[in-house]
């Protein structure tokens, strides 16, 4: 389709000069070269059906910001082959969040294929394609990916507190204790009150049961950002540890408050289990 998309582009080139040559030499009235331009337009755009969907799905997302709704018409667009870079962009991300893991992988692959790829598309579609490898188990691979952002020298720039957070985050699942609390510090400098940066610190002292600096980074994390799921969640089950069962059901239903995707580090299922075993 892309092949297909520079040809089209290099036929409207032709096309129009042509038209507007045949205009001026033939002294054909203005009415017909709109008319001429306009069918043409419309050719187009029912040839590239999935760009022309895809392009309502967009004004959907950033007008209307309905991205449920957007969703709808990029899934159809995909269908229908559409290679606009920035629905596939919207539409992968879309996925990663709601778990469709192993369909953003793809995407996130193909996005990265592109020819003359932005720099800062190409960090994002890196690290995303990291979170994918990190949310399909392979910890190694999302960290390999991750390591090749910091190595390099394009992206030196571009790096921001989330990937340093996220970083730190697949450190921690690996159980490497210093590298997580190295890059979580990194994150929290660059952004002190980055939520999912001090709920990393958080766990991190759970998983070093040190269960009261653990509570002070969670508790923050609440304060800053009420309804943050997974702060919610450790903070609630440190209080039903304590045997505070109140306090805990609080948590765990702010965290059920939450917007809850994929992207969490735990998951409704897991929350509302708690919940159901006080």
């Amino acid at each position: 389709m892309l092949k297909l998309k520079k040809l089209w582009r290099i036929i409207s080139l032709f096309f129009y000069i042509g038209v507007l040559a045949y205009v001026i030499y033939y002294n054909v009235p203005i009415k017909t070269l709109l008319v001429l331009y306009i069918s043409f337009f419309v050719i187009t755009k029912i040839i590239f059906i999935g760009d022309t969907i895809g392009s309502i799905g967009i004004f959907s997302h950033i007008v209307n910001r309905n991205e449920e709704k957007a969703n709808k018409y990029y899934k159809l667009a995909y269908k229908h082959n559409t290679t606009n870079f920035n629905v596939l962009a919207s539409m992968s991300l879309i996925m990663l969040k709601e778990g469709q893991i192993e369909e953003a992988k793809k995407m996130y692959e193909e996005l990265l294929r592109r020819p003359r790829l932005r720099t800062s598309y190409k960090k994002i579609f890196t690290a995303n394609l990291g979170i994918c490898y990190w949310k399909l188990g392979d910890l190694e691979k999302a960290l390999e990916y991750y390591q090749c952002i910091l190595d390099t020298e394009e992206f030196s720039n571009l790096l921001l507190s989330d990937d340093y957070t996220t970083l730190g985050y697949i450190c921690l699942e690996l159980g490497d204790f210093k590298n997580a609390e190295y890059y979580t510090d990194i994150a929290l400098r660059l952004d002190d009150e980055n939520v999912s940066a001090i709920d990393n610190m958080g766990q991190l002292y759970y998983r070093k049961e040190d269960f009261s600096e653990a509570k002070k980074y969670f508790e923050k994390a609440c304060k800053i950002k009420p309804n943050t799921v997974d702060s919610n969640y450790w903070l609630g089950k440190i209080y039903k540890e304590e045997e505070k069962n109140s306090l805990a059901k609080t948590h765990f239903k702010n965290a059920l408050d939450g917007n809850i995707t994929a992207l969490n580090t735990v998951t409704k299922e897991e929350i509302e289990n708690e919940l159901r075993m006080i």
